[in-house]
């Protein structure tokens, strides 16, 4: 049979939607627009366009599941769409996420059609085995939104940079426009058309914590002493939600922050228009649509440094690049940005940048690059992956360094101690806790606010957690007896990465043979690697120094905390002679950070002592 069309496999392409459906909606625009002599089908999961959709006037065919019960969509596309691949034989298979590429690479094998997948961000860069990343090496090509992704798939997934070209984002710029604040917005969040605005827009979800909503919030005291009258508009909604309004409460920020919750696509033009500045540090985005649609209104961007999010605001030239850990790094640009304190910049000019993002991201530019990739794919020559080098100057910062705290339980001394060393912003800290709750103890309110995870509550995040050990310049195992625990631990000798163990005495800390094998069984890990240790008593040093001898450092370091002696405290200071000194949390942030430098500047192994005085 003569191969006379292009299959197109997406989860959703519904209008006015955002995300993966708004880019696989424009793709596949561009697609029909490129090759009009071929049929182009698209394959949907979770919706279907309108009889009178733009997309079928350009002759599209769509075969959606959406009439499927949900638990049963992804098996059926799979074999709805094999079939029609296997009888139409098409020039070649594209899906738009990478959840798709292994039925694709079955079609591959049965046929010999050349297949690609669009690879965003996250979901490709934690892949360490399975299906998804076998069929992404074997796929004919790939395609990457950013060069970041292209970077960290290239690095961590073994797939060689040239298989990987870079086509990036675009937008509709006719439905994002500059103009004035909207009346019917300023009455229904009670603002005044000069009263300063930030905004940030995306899913509040759990598993998205990573777009900096948090670390704004840490920041907007200064940015509100400078802008009084000060609003943050978060638009959203997800399960995250309950933590950021704590956050909000416990920082008396509830008169300048306002929660939108989820906003229609057709009111989405006209929020970015209320604002006065778009902010969202992210730390591990793809790309970020929302930057360019935020430019294309006019609005002054604030990005992180360290993810896609620098492809979007082309390497800072089209807006402000920030420490996405540091708070007030975030809190001074997100001023910056307000103040227009940077004349000559393209993002202090409305008009300038709305013009320069579309002329770097819009679809008259972004279309024949889709078309270069795929007529190359149909044609099964050789790809040379695109570079595309950007225009703007890097915008280098000095980032801070990542610490996990990975540990049992949230003690109250422990997120005492936690929300000080975040608080100091000497590092950025994110604590992993195994469970949320102590049987014994007696005080259970308190405020986290700390980046993060906890796994008993969340147990589908434990994929996250063990990608934020993998990725942490440091990690610091506040034990290390549960199975997470110990898994975490042999990922980060197997990366040969740096990591400590921070605890109170060695486990089944006995004379006799089977304490020795107990200990022997439960530290393992310890008596194999030479890693510092930081004791959390005088006693307990001793104890590890027995038990492991010289040559590694070892560093009294204490728990410490604000909190008054209650039952809960005095109870504690009764246990196992653990040192709970509740004494200046200033000394012992810096002893904290002291020990960290230690490890992550290999310092000359020596034994540090860090014990704070008490106070009463």
């Amino acid at each position: 049979m003569r191969r006379n069309s292009i299959h197109v496999w997406v989860p959703g392409i519904q209008d006015g939607v955002g995300g993966i459906q708004a880019f696989s909606r424009v793709y596949v625009q561009a697609l029909a627009e490129a090759f009009p002599s071929l049929e182009i089908h698209v394959f949907v999961k979770n919706d279907l366009p309108v009889l009178a959709d733009p997309l079928r006037l350009k002759g599209v065919k769509f075969y959606s599941m959406v009439h499927y019960p949900k638990w049963s969509r992804t098996l059926s596309m799979v074999g709805f769409g094999l079939a029609v691949g296997f009888w139409k034989r098409p020039r070649c298979v594209i899906t738009t996420h990478l959840h798709f590429l292994p039925a694709l690479h079955m079609l591959r094998w049965l046929c010999g059609i050349p297949v690609m997948s669009v690879l965003h961000g996250i979901e490709a860069w934690n892949l360490r085995s399975g299906l998804r990343l076998r069929a992404m090496r074997a796929a004919d090509h790939l395609m990457a939104v950013s060069h970041h992704t292209r970077n960290e798939v290239s690095g961590s997934c073994g797939v060689a940079p040239e298989r990987i070209s870079v086509v990036p984002n675009t937008f509709d710029a006719a439905r994002f426009t500059i103009g004035p604040k909207p009346a019917y917005l300023l009455m229904r969040y009670g603002l005044t058309p000069k009263q300063p605005v930030i905004m940030t827009v995306s899913r509040l979800a759990v598993s998205e914590r990573y777009k900096g909503h948090r670390q704004i919030l840490q920041g907007l005291h200064n940015v509100r002493n400078q802008f009084p009258g000060l609003r943050y508009l978060v638009v959203g909604s997800g399960d995250d939600m309950p933590r950021l309004r704590t956050i909000v409460q416990n920082s008396d920020l509830e008169d300048c922050v306002i929660f939108a919750g989820h906003v229609p696509a057709e009111e989405l033009p006209d929020h970015y228009k209320l604002c006065d500045v778009f902010a969202m540090p992210s730390c591990k985005e793809g790309f970020g649509i929302v930057f360019l649609e935020a430019m294309a209104s006019g609005k002054p961007v604030v990005a992180g440094n360290l993810d896609g999010s620098v492809d979007a605001l082309d390497q800072g030239r089209l807006g402000i690049l920030v420490d996405p850990h540091d708070s007030m790094n975030i809190a001074e640009n997100i001023c910056k940005a307000l103040g227009r304190r940077q004349p000559e910049a393209v993002w202090n000019s409305p008009e300038l940048l709305r013009n320069a993002v579309i002329s770097q991201f819009g679809y008259e530019r972004v279309r024949p690059m889709l078309a270069k990739v795929v007529d190359q794919l149909m044609g099964h020559s050789s790809f040379s992956a695109g570079t595309d080098v950007v225009s703007g100057g890097q915008h280098e910062l000095n980032t801070l360094p990542h610490v996990v705290i990975l540990t049992q339980l949230t003690s109250p001394c422990q997120v005492d101690y936690f929300n000080a060393l975040a608080a100091a912003n000497e590092f950025h800290l994110e604590a992993i806790y195994l469970t949320s709750r102590d049987q014994k103890r007696q005080r259970d309110e308190f405020g986290i606010s700390h980046d993060h995870l906890m796994l008993s509550e969340s147990p589908g995040m434990r994929s996250v957690a063990l990608e934020a050990v993998r990725r942490a310049d440091l990690v610091v195992f506040n034990g290390g007896a549960d199975r997470f625990a110990l898994r975490a631990i042999r990922e980060r000798v197997r990366m040969q990465r740096p990591w400590v163990f921070w605890g109170d005495i060695p486990h089944a800390f006995q004379s006799g043979i089977w304490g020795v094998l107990a200990r022997r069984v439960l530290l393992r890990m310890l008596h194999r690697n030479a890693v510092a240790i930081w004791a959390a008593s005088d006693f307990g040093n001793e104890a590890f120094r027995r038990e492991f001898g010289g040559g590694r450092r070892y560093c009294t370091l204490p728990y410490v905390s604000n909190l008054r002696p209650d039952a809960d405290f005095q109870r504690m200071q009764k246990e196992a002679r653990l040192a709970v000194a509740s004494c200046s949390l200033d000394q012992g942030v810096k002893c904290f950070t002291a020990s960290v430098k230690e490890v992550l500047q290999h310092l000359p192994s020596h034994a540090f002592h860090a014990q704070p005085s008490s106070q009463e």
